[in-house]
Order: structure tokens, then sequence, then C-alpha cells
């Protein structure tokens, strides 16, 4: 037996005290954690599953960061704004060793975080923008069971050809760690801005105000000689 789960991640923003893409709530992480329990330790099913989501989970950030992945990497990662402790809880009832997303159009890569296997799915529909570089497509899985348990995947694209992902790539879009998810990189990066320009101002403001200065030093050292020049002419 394999055990398929979805969850709704929401869309647009909405997670509770997060500015930022909305994420998976309390009580759906407390109802699929019961279900996890419910599979007896003895059941050969039990950590073999695949859960769907649309907007992904912030591990997904992490994996990127610190381990390989296979696939494109087209945008940064629009996670989930707020880390609700889905993540954990997979982890504590061993639930699922897969979780697919989709949510950020340019990218469909995969690889493994702490023994899970996170993937991105590959843009299919027509609206909307993306797959940049990409042809449209869908991420297959090929699940065995017997005679030994194995998930194969790999991207069917629209032509009917097949991108097999097999070469891993470090970072191929950010040359360096994201440690935001794309929304709040993007709030933070304005506050840069907004800080960057705060600080040229300021020296924008101190270098006209020396120049200002020193134009009128040089004005009053001009009325002084001025001054003594019409005194020795009276002399």
């Amino acid at each position: 037996m394999y055990r398929v789960w979805s969850l709704d991640s929401g869309a647009g923003s909405g997670c509770p005290n997060y500015r930022g893409y909305d994420c998976i709530r309390k009580n759906q992480i407390d109802w699929i954690g019961q279900e996890f329990n419910k599979i007896s330790k003895d059941d050969p099913s039990r950590g073999k599953g695949i859960l769907f989501m649309h907007i992904p989970i912030q591990e997904y950030l992490y994996m990127f960061n610190e381990g390989n992945i296979v696939g494109k990497a087209g945008e940064e990662i629009c996670c989930q704004a707020g880390n609700t402790g889905l993540f954990q809880v997979i982890k504590d009832t061993n639930g699922v060793d897969w979780i697919s997303s989709c949510h950020d159009h340019h990218n469909d890569f995969y690889g493994i975080y702490k023994g899970i296997t996170m993937a991105y799915g590959r843009k299919t529909g027509y609206g909307q923008i993306g797959p940049n570089g990409l042809k449209k497509g869908a991420r297959v899985f090929e699940i065995s069971i017997d005679p030994h348990y194995q998930v194969k995947t790999w991207i069917r694209q629209e032509d009917k050809s097949i991108d097999y992902q097999e070469e891993y790539i470090d970072k191929p879009f950010i040359p360096q760690t994201q440690d935001y998810c794309c929304v709040q990189s993007d709030i933070l990066r304005f506050l840069n801005y907004k800080l960057i320009m705060v600080i040229l101002l300021g020296i924008t403001y101190f270098l006209a105000d020396s120049l200002m200065f020193r134009q009128k030093q040089r004005g009053r050292i001009n009325k002084n000689k001025d001054s003594k020049q019409c005194i020795v002419a009276v002399e």
C-alpha cells in the first residue's frame, strides 16, 4: 500500500501573524498528525507516502541552502510565510517520505532534506507566467512496492519528451543562500533600499552643508580683504 495525502495551503496572503504567502494552519497539522499516528508501526506502508500542497513549506528553502538539488531553480522560493510545524510533525510521526509542491512557476527542482524528498512540479497550464526557459509539463511519479520499495520521478513535457533531471546543481539561480521567503525578502530589500536612500540623503545633506559653509567662509575672507584695501586707500 502507498498513501497519498493532500493539504490546502491556501492562496495569496493570509498566514496568521505573518506577512507573505498563506500557510498550513494548526488544525490541519493536528489532523494529519492524528491520521499519521493511526497507522500501525507494523504496517509496511508507514512512512511510505507523498503529501501534495500548493505553496511550498519553508524547508524547501533550507533544502536549497544546505543540500544538492536536481532540476532548475529559476526564481526565489516563495514559501509559506510562517513555519507552522508541518515538517516536524512528518518527521516525528514518520508520516511520508515525499512532499510535492508547485506555486513557483520557474522552479522544478527536487532534493532531500533530513530524509524527506521535496519536489516542485513543472508548470502545466497556459495561464499566468512561465516557465522561463522550460517547456510546460508535469512531474510523474513511478512508485514500486514489490519486490523493493522505490519512487522514481521525472518531468513529462508537453511535446511528449522526458526531462529525467539527472544533473545535480548546487546553486543554479541564487549565488548565495536565500534566508527568507520571496515576499519577505522583497520587503527586506525594500527596507534596505530605504535605509540606503536615507544614508545617501544624509551624505548629500552633509556635503551640501559643508559646501555652503566653505562658500560663507570665502565670502567673509573676501570682505575682510576689501575692508583692508579701503583703509589703505584712505591713508
